[in-house]
């Protein structure tokens, strides 16, 4: 089963965005596999087709995010690793009630 299990993660190789992965034999020539109960069938071809997300392998390290490295971003980390989870769950949540409050009356007033 685990040799079939690999053989599965190896069809979409060209969709995992993994640095500097080389595509195996099995990855290259293992088209399709299906599954049946007590039977698995594996279609044998050619399995090079390029990701239509990702760029042509291997590419080179990307960074896709950037830190934020304002003051405020600064801030914010250092307060979520201070502030406990439960804390921060209740004043977003008190702020969103407020908000929500505050636009629910304007929109009463207005129309």
């Amino acid at each position: 089963m685990t040799f079939l299990q690999r053989l599965k993660d190896g069809v979409n190789h060209a969709e995992i965005d993994i640095r500097n992965h080389e595509p195996s034999y099995t990855d290259r020539w293992v088209r399709s596999i299906s599954f049946w109960h007590n039977l698995a069938i594996i279609e044998k071809a050619t399995s090079l087709e390029p990701s239509s997300i990702l760029p042509p392998r291997p590419h080179p390290n990307r960074r896709y995010a950037r830190r934020d490295k304002s003051r405020a971003g600064i801030a914010r980390r250092v307060a979520r690793r201070i502030v406990p989870l439960s804390i921060r769950r209740a004043v977003l949540s008190a702020t969103t009630r407020i908000g929500s409050a505050r636009a629910g009356g304007r929109d009463r007033a207005g129309g």
